[in-house]
């Protein structure tokens, strides 16, 4: 198993076309038995290669993670069982719950749960350059692209939050994913704890993440998040940084995000065949083969022909020597 190297762009955004190198990222490399060998905070793309470079490492499985916000989460109820067909009907089953044409939306498929398929769904575009900032970096190879909440460890029967800055990245129990501003986690609060017409009264519980620093800064909204009578809070102090708590879900299964590499946009699609550097050879010794066979058909015809020439001339003389 490769080494991950997940990488996760911090604000503010740099266009990836204009200037990709202004770029600034979060990131840490993960070994094959999910353990920490490297991280840094605010670097550029050139100081995370040169660490690898340094480290002797080649052909990493670079793992992206955009905004929350990126990514509209979608469950699409499809009856087909084929491939093929599922993705026929994906845009039509999931049209109704995007605001905006579907034919601009990059859809992604997920597993298949009791309630439908999980979809994650991405302006196209927005999704093309999502890619270009993720490729062509040395060392690695883009492996997937995930929206960051939903490699949250999910909580059974509720939701995990995650105060990073000023942004709260959530995930529910089914794997939907949200991203809000920190302040407004007191009005998601209301919204959980106030239940359906169907639903029995009962407590919900949810796993607040976040550093000792972030617990102190935000106080006000981690109070509306367990004032509200109905959330049962479980606090989980983090040592390290937001990505590493979602790069060690993702490693030991606690989340099932949707690859937005798919389709168009696959990573399978732009990998290079192990055969490349051969194919030169391959071309030579195909024609080399061809002109091998052109020319052996041809002597043995060649051959046959003189053959039946012989026997002919050798019967004319015997015909004439005993009439």
């Amino acid at each position: 198993m490769s080494y991950r190297l997940y990488v996760r762009p911090i604000p503010p955004f740099a266009d990836a076309d204009q200037d990709p190198g202004a770029q600034m990222f979060n990131w840490v490399l993960h070994d094959a038995s999910g353990d920490a060998q490297a991280r840094g905070a605010g670097d550029s793309r050139e100081t995370i290669e040169h660490t690898l470079g340094q480290n002797a490492l080649d052909n990493v499985l670079l793992i992206g993670l955009i905004p929350g916000e990126e990514a509209i989460y979608c469950l699409a109820d499809i009856p087909a069982k084929q491939s093929r067909f599922i993705n026929q009907a994906l845009p039509y089953a999931v049209e109704e719950q995007i605001a905006q044409d579907i034919d601009s939306v990059h859809l992604a498929l997920g597993a298949h749960t009791d309630h439908g398929y999980r979809v994650a769904a991405i302006d196209r575009e927005r999704m093309g350059q999502w890619v270009n900032l993720f490729s062509g970096w040395e060392h690695v190879r883009l492996e997937a692209i995930f929206p960051d909440a939903s490699l949250l460890p999910r909580t059974e029967g509720g939701w995990s939050v995650c105060l990073d800055g000023e942004t709260a990245m959530m995930v529910s129990e089914r794997g939907e994913w949200l991203s809000m501003q920190s302040a407004n986690l007191g009005m998601f609060a209301h919204t959980l704890a106030a239940p359906s017409a169907e639903e029995v009264v009962a407590e919900i519980p949810v796993t607040l993440y976040g550093t000792a620093e972030e617990f102190d800064l935000q106080q006000s909204a981690i109070s509306e998040l367990t004032g509200s009578g109905r959330l049962a809070v479980r606090k989980e102090v983090l040592e390290l940084m937001p990505l590493e708590l979602l790069a060690y879900a993702h490693h030991h299964h606690l989340c099932e995000p949707v690859n937005l590499c798919q389709g168009m946009f696959s990573s399978k699609s732009g990998k290079a065949s192990p055969l490349k550097p051969w194919k030169p050879l391959i071309a030579v010794a195909a024609v080399w083969f061809v002109v091998q066979v052109a020319l052996n058909a041809g002597m043995g015809f060649y051959y046959q022909n003189q053959a039946e020439k012989l026997r002919n001339e050798a019967m004319a003389i015997y015909r004439d020597a005993f009439p």
